[in-house]
Order: C-alpha cells, then sequence, then structure tokens
C-alpha cells in the first residue's frame, strides 16, 4: 500500500445547510398515554393447555416447557388518533419482565422473534386453537406473516426490567392507514424445537406495564 500527499488545493464553497428534523414521540400505553387511553389489548396462549384462555392474566409468557409451547400476542388499537398522513420514523415495543418470575432457561437466554398477526382475535376469547369465540386459527397457535422485519431480540436469563423491540415501520404504518390491518403481532421464541425449559414472563396490559413508542417528524396540527 502506497501512499501520495500532494499540495493542498484551494478550499470549495460551503455546501447548503441540512435538513433539521424535529421529532413527536407518541407513547401508547394502557391507562396512561394518551390519557385516558384503553386500547392495549394482549394475551398468551399455550399449546399444553389448547382450549384455555389466558386474556385477563397480569403477565404474559411466552417459551417452552419441556416440548409445550407459550406465545404472546399484543394489539395497540390506533383508531381514535390522527395518524392517517404520519411519516413514521421509528416504533419500538417496551416490555417489561416480571420481576416475580425472572427468565428460566437450560440455554442461558431466549431469543424471541415478533411477527405480524393475520387474523382477528379476541383478548377474552383467543386460545391456542381459536382466535375468536367459535372461530379456529388457520393455523394453531396463531397464524402470522413474515413480511415485515421486526427486531428479533435475545434476552439473556440474567436480564431483569424492560425490553425493547424495534418493530417494522411499514407495519405500524399499515396500522395507521389501514385499521383492518392491526391484528396485532405474537411472539415467538426463536427456537421452538428445543426440549428443555426456555421462558420469559412479562407483565401484561393489567398492570399497565406495555407500551408502544411512535416516532415521527412534527406535524403542526398533531394533537
Amino acid at each position: 500500500f502506497i501512499s501520495c500527499k500532494g499540495d493542498k488545493g484551494d478550499t470549495g464553497p460551503t455546501g447548503p445547510a441540512g435538513e433539521s428534523k424535529d421529532y413527536v414521540i407518541t407513547v401508547f400505553q394502557q391507562d396512561i398515554s394518551p390519557y385516558p387511553y384503553a386500547g392495549a389489548t394482549d394475551s398468551y396462549v399455550n399449546s399444553a393447555y389448547p382450549t384455555t384462555s389466558y386474556g385477563g392474566a397480569t403477565f404474559l409468557l411466552t417459551g417452552l416447557y419441556y416440548g409445550d409451547k407459550r406465545r404472546i400476542l399484543l394489539r395497540f388499537n390506533l383508531d381514535n388518533y390522527d395518524l392517517d398522513n404520519v411519516i413514521i420514523e421509528e416504533a419500538k415495543l417496551v416490555l417489561t419482565i416480571d420481576k416475580n418470575a425472572p427468565p428460566l432457561s437450560d440455554y442461558g437466554g431466549i431469543t424471541l422473534n415478533v411477527f405480524a398477526l393475520s387474523e382477528f382475535w379476541d383478548e377474552n376469547a383467543v386460545t391456542w386453537n381459536n382466535r375468536t369465540s367459535g372461530n379456529s386459527w388457520t393455523i394453531p397457535g396463531g397464524f402470522y406473516t413474515m413480511t415485515y422485519n421486526n427486531q428479533s431480540v435475545y434476552i439473556p436469563d440474567t436480564q431483569r426490567g424492560e425490553v425493547t423491540f424495534n418493530l417494522d415501520t411499514d407495519m405500524v404504518t399499515d396500522w395507521c392507514r389501514n385499521s383492518a390491518s392491526n391484528n396485532g403481532i405474537i411472539l415467538i421464541p426463536s427456537d421452538e424445537a428445543q426440549t428443555g425449559i426456555n421462558w420469559i414472563r412479562f407483565y401484561s396490559s393489567e398492570y399497565n406495564l406495555s407500551l408502544i413508542h411512535i416516532s415521527e417528524p412534527t406535524r403542526p396540527l398533531y394533537i
């Protein structure tokens, strides 16, 4: 490798100033923000008890227990907010680990994938087999799409407190512009073939600790 240096040339003209953007960050959190937000619904489903609904539970459980599978379902209703024409720069899901039930893993930790659900589900009726009362999932355990590029997150079994997932902004934009597309998301372990124990428990919306952040450029008439 040879480096050659010549005489310094004249200073070029100053370029135009870069564009400066301010952002609005909207947090949707049950009973808290925007007050009194009541659009968060969540549950989990359990292959060991395929007809049991956990919609009223104060925790959300996902992972594996000797071959049995648990998956978390969440949805944030955005219908009553002026979001039709927003340009979303960033969206994050934040969940809080249940301090009374820290992650338990034979593998040192768990990786969770986030997928958009393809079918509507009822928080008070959803089970491993059924999405609503009397209506089964196309595929048991939740029918979802892999279209969007949501972040997978590795959570070591020593972690406590909040866990943040970056959500695909195209997915959240679709929710804002077409409410019928908002079937929420499902959190699934990346390896459901594991045969030991590998699960994690989060607080549910009943604890008001699950939330979603949406960042967008400032809009003059944003409410």
